[in-house]
């Protein structure tokens, strides 16, 4: 389970208003430490198409993986993602979740996923792998760039005098 900081979305929130570049500094540190998991699940994409039909479509630009700092909150208000590691274009996506609700439609479907199961596992192939294997290296680093930021906005206020 993630570790879960509380307060963090509201001053990140205040942060766009009274300090941009800290702010734009804390994203650009949250996204450097995922760089070692988005490597990682791009390295779980095939790079040449997983099957015969794919050929024209699939490019490195169609599977790249990347990661975005912030999301929706997801039921509960107070929990909602710092980072989110995903694909870049829905061929990407395809191969990485396909199969992953259902065996596919009577018939070509079912040979689909058939297919990719076989190239590349069951569905989940490329992200959730990459995050079972990296997730405690980069919440770490995170986190403490996290601490970081914080405290060098603890730092101005004492300096300012606050």
């Amino acid at each position: 389970m993630a570790p879960q900081v509380y307060g963090v979305r509201d001053t990140i929130k205040e942060l766009k208003f009274v300090e941009p570049k800290l702010r734009a500094n804390i994203t650009r540190e949250a996204k450097r430490a995922a760089e070692p998991l988005r490597a990682n699940a791009q390295s779980r994409v095939p790079t040449t198409a997983p099957m015969s039909g794919w050929q024209k479509m699939w490019t490195p630009a169609n599977t790249r993986v990347t990661v975005r700092f912030g999301g929706r909150a997801k039921g509960d208000k107070e929990v909602w993602p710092l980072l989110r590691l995903m694909h870049a274009k829905k061929d990407g996506a395809m191969f990485d979740m396909s199969g992953r609700k259902s065996s596919g439609t009577p018939g070509r479907g079912e040979q689909f996923i058939t297919n990719l199961n076989r190239e590349g596992g069951d569905a989940s192939r490329s992200l959730w792998p990459a995050a079972e294997a990296m997730l405690h290296i980069v919440q770490t680093v995170v986190l403490k760039a996290i601490e970081d930021e914080m405290d060098a906005v603890s730092r101005n206020l004492v300096e300012r005098g606050r």
